[in-house]
């Protein structure tokens, strides 16, 4: 055994048993680290195909709903630009939860923050004649992008036909919500304004999207009433 470096001889130097050690140690390290690369990518390949795949179900769950709500838009009539603002509304609405989802694929949604949300987006500024109250609850997205439809009709509703419709300031409308173990109950409480005749939510989109979609998609039960003073709706579901 070669206890230091020596020359054959031809003149050239021969390794010793200490160096040969090192180098088994060190192409073993390679080996290992190249194992490791591989795993990555394999792992990545894996994460980005499921990205892909939950992509694609998305998109179609979403186009799914934009159809339906467009052909259900059209259902209601009206002339072309009431559709058209109709409609656009309401994507606005899926498009908001969307992006939120894409930009933070598990992020939840807290409810008053929704209601105000959809509030502003029919009021010019926050108005004296609304009020909220509730504890914190935070919605998932597929839950959050349902219960928004349904709030952004009860919203629309409320400045062309209900209490924000008018410029008295006596009409109110009290939106509240409750959290009883797994079980959210939400109501939509407007009072001080006479019915209009021709309010859409006597029938349309809004009121069976409330009355059939939510029960539907959620799970939920829900009690609409449209009488004097305005509407009065209940949305109960699990969380």
């Amino acid at each position: 055994m070669l206890t230091q470096e020596e020359e054959d001889p031809a003149g050239r130097a021969m390794t010793t048993e200490a160096e040969v050690i090192d180098l088994r140690a060190r192409l073993a390290a390679a080996d290992a680290r190249i194992e490791r690369v591989d795993r990555d990518r394999d792992e990545s390949d894996r994460h980005a195909q499921s990205l892909e795949a939950e992509f694609h179900h998305r998109m179609r769950n979403t186009l799914a709903v934009l159809r339906s709500v467009f052909a259900r838009t059209l259902d209601s009539g009206g002339t072309l630009e009431d559709i058209g603002n109709h409609f656009q509304g309401r994507f606005d609405v899926i498009a908001r939860y969307e992006v939120a989802r894409g930009i933070e694929p598990g992020a939840t949604f807290d409810l008053e923050t929704m209601i105000r949300d959809e509030l502003l987006s029919v009021l010019a500024a926050h108005d004296d004649r609304v009020s909220l109250s509730g504890p914190d609850i935070a919605l998932s997205r597929e839950t959050a992008i349902t219960m928004a439809l349904a709030l952004h009709e009860l919203a629309t509703n409320a400045i062309k036909f209900g209490t924000l419709s008018v410029s008295d300031p006596r009409p109110r409308l009290a939106v509240t919500w409750q959290r009883a173990a797994d079980t959210l109950s939400l109501q939509w409480q407007e009072s001080g304004v006479p019915v209009i005749a021709d309010a859409p939510m006597r029938s349309g989109f809004g009121r069976d999207y409330i009355e059939q979609g939510l029960p539907y998609q959620l799970g939920a039960t829900t009690d609409f009433q449209l009488r004097p003073g305005g509407v009065s709706c209940t949305i109960t579901l699990p969380l």
